[in-house]
């Protein structure tokens, strides 16, 4: 099987010492090599289920359009209109819900490989 496992070392605090509001901690990662052998101390079986992520906010949904280059500011708005218009997604109390047909339009596309 294969692990992955990341971290960061703060070799010097420079202006951590004097900004107090910002915290940090370090997680050291063993210097290993291709081919090492990794004997594990502590293995620890969780029983537990994944969550979906939180449905989108309307600041969300904006914020990840401009990310993604979906729309200008003049159109954003727009683009949000269609997707209620044409029940790809319902909006209520400014957090957007995805309708079965915007499942099943967004599982067609995964299926022929859009994303």
């Amino acid at each position: 099987e294969e692990f992955h496992a990341g971290g960061h070392t703060i070799t010097a605090r420079n202006w951590y010492e004097v900004y107090v509001y910002q915290r940090w901690s370090d997680t050291t990662v063993p210097n290993y090599r291709t081919g090492d052998v990794f004997v594990p101390g502590d293995v620890r079986l969780e029983e537990g289920q994944t969550q979906p992520p939180a449905h989108l906010s309307e600041s969300d949904l904006i914020a990840m359009m401009d990310n993604t280059g979906i729309g200008t500011d003049a159109t954003i708005a727009s683009h949000i209109k269609t997707i209620q218009e044409r029940e790809y997604a319902t909006c209520s109390g400014g957090v957007f819900t995805p309708t079965a047909l915007g499942v099943a339009l967004v599982a067609a596309y995964d299926r022929i490989g859009l994303s």
